[in-house]
Formats: structure tokens, sequence, C-alpha cells
């Protein structure tokens, strides 16, 4: 029985868990940041990081970026405490140490403990640390090791076991099992009337109120000292944190967090007393929270056991259920019949509302039937419809019911008195009201586009985005059919459009126009109204609450413009309430304004609330850092960063790493987002558009010195945060100083040869100008002497071919003076014979007178025939033709006689033996035989001819030709002797 009345209480306690809107919960796993699960103590630094103390080391948290620290000894850290001046203190298991940021923007650690004495070496965990002053007091479990800032360590030891500790209003208090205990100097002073937590477990202390201190205890729930007595405090989530074990504790300003053992965190709002619940159920990732710690922004961030988690308390969003929240992405809420109907890509959802505040479970259920797609939920004359992507249905109760199952449906609007229009996938439907039932009347001709985003105006036409762009449609008088007309034409396939109804007036926007009917539903740019928003924007969402406020969603924003009641106008600048990206499901984001300043919003996961009444001033204003500059020619390798507090410098960069990546940040809220622009000079001339990248990249960067500026603005703030950094890119090594002191000594060298060089070649010049002059002069003598060698050989072939005309005449005239001795002694042999026929004749006339006279004709005819020619005087002549043939003839063969000699110079003549013949009055015969004994005496063989070897006898004209040949070719080779020699001292 016992155990079931316990039973009975946890099973209470649990009951009071979870409220139906809960506050953001951002989850950071160990994956995330790349170190263990556990995480002892987590804290801000001045700058607004986040630390905590890890199972393998220090995590650092900027905002974007994750860095792990380990330390020397890779011991498990427990505590950690950051000075005023950046310099993060750190205790784990018999070491505590300090870690301080470098040139490269991380961080150095240094061992501290070295100097703890010799008997306390193995002191155990240190569990806190304290900066008293310009001590630091690092607690374990057993002692206080205090640390002078000359490096001295002292020892102040307990009697009892120290369960923890705090730094309060400028005091260090200890608690043991025996109670709570004040450090002053170098003993502990048991603090008055704590004894009524004796035997208890302490495991926080925090600073609260004026004077007064909280005391959070393992299984006794919360106590409170006030400066005279401790006595109990009482909360609504006492039971929750006795049952399940208190372990960490923290205070704002608003609210009292505690984190638990078993289950996870209660938050206890200081004003009310209200109680908030958050667990492994409902968004946490562990219910072991070992560590809490708010930020200045008033998030809390969770250490736990596996993991880190940071809770936006103060978030103007409040996400329903939490985790636990499975209906999938929303398109659309309504609330109807005191339920809230929820349209999700997975079905229609509903639960009661208002909703009850203490509920474990959501009372979120899925309406039977409407699995799948559901586009949208609209209220009809008091009757829902639902557009599902299976087709149209009405709702009424628990109850789904089909209206029309042909295709999917988009959205239904009122048209006139019992009758709506309804955008299906294929066009456009007529909806009647029969019996208080909705029914589809026909399907509309003239228009068969998908139908998904439309509005009624004031004239009961139809304006629909389409693929054209925004179309008006107007209904001929049965309501059967349309017609159409663009009022803003797409400029192409990317030009999208936004359609919505505000009060009675539609509002259609992009990014290049934005129009606003009027009362007589005339689209107009109604400038006052948009600049009151955000100028010409494309407005996915717009929608007016009860309290007169305009709600809208641009990009990934949700804001609002805010109605002033006593001023009766709109305030100056809309308010934002939530700007993450991603947050809004693209192209059907969705809000439905509820009372009290609140909207509720489909999102990607799920719905949320959104709530102008928890808008707080703007976050702190964060410090911007240059995280890193990395170089990324080979490979990504850091060269600078900042950490807290900067360290100055000029950073020179090799010119073989001139691309590099620049990194940069500064802290954010849990509802809060960073926009960056930036430049680089003397690249840039100015500032580029704000973005949300957090890194900039340049490639191949010139020579130069170049400084790069950043500015950060908060989406929650107007302040905006500037830093820069100046940099060098130096020259490569052939463009340095040096390099161009050896070029300038390379150039002087090159001018000294080149100078020397030329006056060798002036001097080569001129030397060649005389050679070639002197050359020129040999030339010309040489052309002389070529001209007088021709001339000569001229004169020479003169004398030659006058010499040969003589010989010609000469052998001509041999030959005629041998042709006319034949021709006479023919001619004569003939008349001979003519007289001795005429004698015959006058013979026989008897004429005595004619004989005599022909007798004496007769006989001079005998001596003319007798009479030889000048024979002397034509061998002379055949000589001189014939190189002295005679002569030599006579020389080799001097037994020849005349008639022989003449024999050989008939020959020698070419005349054959019949012509020889009548000339030596020789028969053929004779000559024959002549020539026969003539060949006999000279040796000759009977083969061989005697016109042959009358042959061989080289003539004198031959040799005289052979002679001026021979001198011609004597003057050549002197020529071309001389010629060598010019070009030989040419070269040289």
């Amino acid at each position: 029985m016992k155990k079931l009345i316990i039973f009975a209480g946890l099973l209470l306690n649990v009951l009071q868990l979870f409220a139906f809107w809960q506050m953001p919960v951002s989850n950071y796993r160990w994956q995330d940041y790349n170190a263990g699960t556990q995480n002892w103590a987590v804290k801000q630094s001045p700058c607004g990081w986040i630390y905590s103390a890890n199972n393998y080391g220090l995590l650092e948290f900027d905002g974007t970026l994750w860095h792990h620290y380990g330390i020397w000894n890779s011991t498990v850290l427990r505590s950690v405490e950051i000075a005023p001046d950046g310099t993060i203190f750190v205790g784990g298991s018999n070491e505590f140490g300090q870690f301080k940021s470098n040139a490269l923007g991380t961080l150095t650690y240094s061992p501290l403990s070295s100097k703890v004495p010799q008997d306390v070496q193995s002191f155990g965990e240190v569990w806190n640390i304290h900066i008293l002053e310009n001590d630091l007091y690092f607690q374990t479990n057993n002692y206080f090791f205090r640390l002078t800032p000359n490096g001295d360590v002292s020892v102040i030891r307990s009697k009892e076991k120290i369960i923890s500790s705090a730094k309060i209003r400028g005091g260090i208090y200890a608690a043991t099992t025996e109670g709570i205990y004040l450090l002053a100097g170098q003993h502990l002073n048991a603090l008055k009337n704590s004894d009524i937590l004796k035997g208890n477990e302490i495991k926080s202390m925090v600073e609260f109120g004026d004077n007064g201190i909280l005391i959070g205890t393992l299984s006794k729930g919360l106590y409170f000292f006030d400066g005279d007595e401790i006595h109990p405090f009482i909360t609504d989530g006492d039971n929750f944190i006795k049952t399940n074990q208190l372990y960490s504790l923290a205070v704002s300003k608003k609210y009292i967090a505690v984190g638990t053992v078993l289950n996870g965190l209660i938050l206890i709002d200081r004003n009310t007393k209200k109680c908030t619940y958050l667990n492994a159920e409902n968004g946490l990732q562990n219910n072991t929270i070992l560590s809490l710690c708010f930020d200045d922004d008033n998030n809390l961030w969770l250490g736990l056991d596996n993991g880190i988690d940071v809770v936006a308390t103060e978030s103007p969003i409040m996400e329903l259920y939490g985790k636990l929240n499975s209906c999938g992405s929303g398109y659309g809420a309504m609330i109807f019949d005191k339920k809230l109907y929820l349209a999700t890509n997975q079905g229609l959802f509903y639960t009661p509302y208002p909703m009850q505040q203490n509920e474990r479970q959501t009372n979120v259920k899925l309406l039977n039937g409407s699995q799948g797609q559901v586009w949208s939920i609209d209220s009809l004359d008091n009757l829902l419809i639902c557009s599902h992507n299976q087709g149209l249905y009405s709702v009424s109760g628990e109850k789904f019911e089909p209206i029309c199952i042909d295709e999917g449906f988009w959205q239904v609007r009122k048209l006139k008195e019992n009758f709506a229009l309804a955008g299906s996938y294929t066009g456009l439907y007529l909806l009647e009201k029969q019996n208080n039932k909705w029914k589809i009347a026909r399907r509309i001709k003239g228009y068969n586009n998908t139908s998904r985003i439309f509005e009624i105006d004031r004239k009961n036409r139809a304006v629909i985005l389409s693929n054209n762009g925004v179309e008006r449609l107007t209904f001929n008088q049965n309501f059967d059919s349309v017609t159409s007309e663009i009022i803003c034409r797409a400029e192409n396939s990317n030009d999208y459009f936004s359609l919505n109804k505000l009060d009675n007036s539609l509002i259609v926007s992009n990014k290049s126009v934005c129009l606003k009917t009027n009362e007589n539903d005339e689209f107009i740019a109604d400038t006052t109204f948009f600049n009151s928003l955000e100028g010409i924007r494309q407005y996915s969402v717009i929608k007016k609450d009860n309290n007169n406020n305009v709600w809208y969603v641009l990009n990934s924003r949700l804001k609002v413009l805010v109605w002033d009641k006593k001023a009766q106008k709109y305030g100056q600048k809309p308010v934002q309430i939530w700007n993450i990206n991603g947050y809004f499901i693209g192209g059907f984001a969705s809000l439905m304004p509820l009372g009290n300043n609140s909207v509720i919003a489909g999102c990607v996961s799920g719905f949320s609330l959104g709530n102008l009444n928890n808008v707080h001033s703007a976050p702190a204003n964060r410090e911007l850092f240059i995280r890193g500059v990395y170089t990324t020619n080979n490979g990504d390798s850091l060269i600078f960063g900042e950490n807290f507090p900067k360290i100055n410098q000029k950073i020179k960069i090799q010119n073989k790493n001139n691309s590099i990546r620049i990194i940069f940040g500064g802290a954010i809220g849990a509802n809060d987002s960073q926009e960056y622009r930036c430049y680089l000079s003397p690249i840039d001339k100015d500032f580029g558009n704000w973005t949300t990248s957090n890194a900039k990249e340049y490639t191949a960067l010139h020579e130069n010195k170049y400084r790069f500026v950043i500015e950060m603005r908060s989406n929650n703030s107007d302040t905006v945060q500037k830093t820069e950094f100046e940099f060098e890119i130096l020259p490569p090594w052939y463009r340095t100083m040096w390099a161009y002191i050896l070029y300038v000594l390379l150039i002087y060298g090159i001018v000294y040869w080149i100078v020397r060089v030329i006056k060798i070649r002036v001097h080569r010049s001129k030397l060649r100008a005389q050679r070639k002059k002197d050359a020129e002069m040999q030339e010309r003598e040489r052309q002389f002497l070529l001209e007088t060698h021709e001339k000569e050989m001229e004169m020479l072939e003169l004398k030659n071919e006058n010499m040969k005309f003589k010989l010609k005449n000469k052998s001509q005239e041999l030959a005629n003076i041998l042709l006319n001795q034949v021709n006479k002694k023919e001619l004569l042999l003939d008349i001979k014979q003519d007289l001795k026929n005429i004698q015959s004749n006058l013979k026989e006339k008897d004429v005595e007178q004619c004989n005599r006279k022909m007798l004496l004709l007769q006989g001079k005819i005998s001596r003319n025939i007798e009479q030889e020619i000048d024979w002397s005087k034509f061998e002379d002549n055949f000589d001189i033709v014939n190189d002295y043939f005679l002569k030599r003839l006579s020389e080799q063969f001097p037994w020849l006689n005349k008639n022989e000699r003449k024999l050989c110079i008939y020959i020698k003549m070419g005349l054959i033996t019949k012509e020889i013949a009548p000339l030596m009055n020789l028969s053929i015969r004779g000559v024959e035989m002549m020539r026969y004994r003539m060949r006999k005496k000279m040796g000759l063989d009977r083969a061989e001819d005697l016109e042959i070897f009358f042959q061989t006898f080289n003539s004198s004209l031959i040799s005289v030709v052979e002679n001026i040949e021979e001198i011609g070719e004597e003057l050549d080779n002197e020529i071309n002797d001389d010629i060598l020699e010019n070009q030989n001292a040419d070269n040289q």
C-alpha cells in the first residue's frame, strides 16, 4: 500500500510536467562539438562566448563554431571560471590551470597546480573555481587552494567533505554535510543557523535577492537564507524537485532554474510562481542536468550528461507541445467549436481549446479518415471545410465527410450567399450550401489551371495566381464560366507573386511590385501602407489580429506592425518576432491571429505561437571577432585569429599562400541571428550586401597591403558592430627588395656586357668593313685579272680562230691545188684525146698545115701535163698546216723517198686510193702495192690502217689550243687562291 501511495505521488508529479506552448530548445550533440558527452560546468565570457568543462577538455562556442581544447594530461574537466580579462581557469582530476588566447585566435593551456604542496598532490576533483579580488580559489572535496597573483599556493583544509561552493556578494560559501561555512582568510566559519541543513547534500547555492541565498539540496528541495535564518523555499514544483533529485541551480531576474538528475529541468517564474517543465520527452537531449547558466540574453544553457542544450526563456515564439508534437509540418490552423484544428502533411489533427495548462500527454488527435496532405482548413458559414490532397471534405465534430473526391483541392473562399469557390488541382468548382451542407454545384468553365492561391474581391471576382502572373476572373451571370484578364504579368518563370486579403482589400506583392485594391477594387500602389511595412517586398502572408496589429512573413522573418490605440496609428517600425532560416515552409507559410497580441504560425516542425507581449529589449551587443584566417592554396592552414581579449598584430602572408578564407562572427542568442557585410580595401570600394554567411574567401591576391573591414548587425537590434584587421601579401621572392638589387646588378652586368659586346662588334665591324674594302679591292683586282684574262683568252681565241682560218685556207688551198692538178690533168688528157681525134680526121683531108699546128699544140700540152707542180712549196705549206707532219715522219722514217712522201701526204689528207692513183700517174694497183710496201717498212701490222697511224701525229693547232687552255686554268687557280685568302682573313 505504501508503494502504491508513493507511485501515485510520483504519477501526480509526472502529470504536471508539460504545458501546451513550450519554450524553444536548441540541442547541441556531442557529435556537433566533437568532444565528450558530459558537461560539468557552463560559463559565459565577457565577450558573450560559452565555455563548458567537458569530459575531454574545454569547449568554446562563439555563437557559430565549436572549438575543443584538451589539456596536457587529458584529464576530465569539472569546473570553469572566466576572469574579466578573458583568462579562463579550469579544474579537473588532480589538475587546475589556465587558458589564454594566442595570436591564432585559439587558446593555450598552462598548468597552475605544480606549486601545490607535496602532501596534498592527490587532491582529487576541482569542482568549483572562484575569483575573489586578485586571488583564485580552487575547491576540491577536502581543500581550498588559494592562488595569489605572484603564483604562491596556500591550502585551506576542511574538517568535513565540501560538497559545493559559491561566490556570493564578495564572499565564498562552502556547503558541507554539517552545514554551510563562510571562508574568512584561512578559516571556514559556520553560517548562522545553518545546522538546519545538517545531513543534507547541498548541491548548489546562488545569490537571490538583495541579501539572500537560494540553496538547493539533493532530495529536500530548495531553501532560502535571508541573512538571519534558513527556511524552506516553497514553490509549485517542490514535489518534482524532491522526487527527481536536484543537481544544479541557476537564477535570473525572471526565473529560477532547477536541473535534476532524473527528470530534466523545471523553470519557476519568480513573479507568478508558474512552473515550466522540460525533459527528454519535450525538447531536452537528456534528463540529467549537470550544470546551468543564464547568459546575458537570459537564455538558459544546460550542461547535460549527454550534450548541451539552450532554452530561449524569453523567446516570443513558443512551440506547441515541444518535441511531443508529432503531427508533422504545419499548413494551417483554425479555432472552431472549442477545438483547435491543425492542417498538416500527415492529416487533420485537433485538440481542445483553450488547452489545459498541465497535461502530460499532448491531447492532439488525428481526425479519422483525414490521413494524408491537408492543404488548408477554412470556415464557411459556421461549417468547417478541409482541402485535402485526395478531395474536399466537411468537418463536423469528429466526422470527416467527403464533398468531392474526384481530385485534390487547395482552398475554399466564400463567394456570395450560399455559394463558395473551391480551388482544385485542375480548375475551379462552385460550391452551394443546401440543407446546411456544402455540395459541388458545378465545375466552372474557362479556367483549367491549378488554383492554389486565390481571393474574392468586393465585386465577387476571383483574383488568382497563375503561371501568367496575377489574373482576375469575372464570372458570368450563372457563375458557370469565367473570363480572365491579367493584372500583373510574370516576367519569367522565377517571378513569383504573393496574394493576401487584408480586411476587404487584396494585396499583390513580389520583389518589384506591391499593389493593394481600393474601395473600387482597383489595384493601386499604396506606398503609405507598404512603406509602413518594409517597402516593396514579397510578403508571403499578411494577417490582422483583433487588436488591429498587422502580422506578416517576409522571407524567414515573422514581424508585426503594432497598432497604437492611443495615437490611432501604426508604429514607425515593425517589431520582429522571429528570424530563423528554414523555419517556415517555403511557399506555404500560414498565420492564424489570436487574441492578446499573438498568432499561431505553421512551420516545418509543426506549429508555434508568436506572442508580441513576450518581445523584450534587444539582446546584448556582442563584439565582432575575426575567428580565423586560413590559407587555402595547399589545404586549410590557420595563420591568424582573434579571441578574447584581442591581440593586435599585423599579418604578413607569403605570396604562395595568397588565397585566403576569413571566418568571423559574434555571439548570438537563441532568438537571434546575425547578418554581415564586408569589404577588402583596396580591392573593394564599399560594403557589399548584408548576408548571413560568416565566411569570405579571396583568391590569388596580388602583393599589397590590405585592410579587411567587417560589420555585423543583429536582427533584433539596430546596433552595428564593426571590426577590421590588416594584412600584407608579400611579394614572391623574385619581386623582393633583394631580388630587385640582384636585378639591378644583373642589369648593370648585362648593360656592361652589352656595351662591351657592342664595342667588340663595332671593332669587328670596322675590321670587317676594312676587310670588305680590301676584299672589294681584291675582287676588283680579281675582276680586272679575270677581265684581262678574258680579254687575253679572247685574243688567243681570236688568234686561234685566225690560225684555224689560215689553216683552213691553207688546207683548202692545198686541196684546191691538188684538185686543180687533178682537173687540169684530166682536162688536158681530154684535150689531147680530142686533138688526136682531130688529127686523125685531118690526115684524111691531108691538111699539112693543120697537122703541123696541131702537133705543136699537142707538144705544148704534153709538156704542161708532164710538168710537175712546185712540190717543195707544197710540202712546206702542208707541214705548216699539219704540225710538221713530213718533218717528223722523215725523222722517224728517214728511208722514205719522194713518191712515198707524196703517198703519205695524200693518205694524211684523207684521199682514197682511187684519188691518189692519177695524182701519182700510177694505176690503182700500183698505189696499193706502194702502200703495202710502205706499211711493211714501217713495221705496221696488216690490220693497222695507215690513215689511223698518221692521225696519231698531233698537229700544232691542237698543241696551241691545249697551251691556251692550260694558261686559262692557271689564271683561274691563281684567282681562286686569292679569293680564299681574303675569306680566311675576314673570318679571323
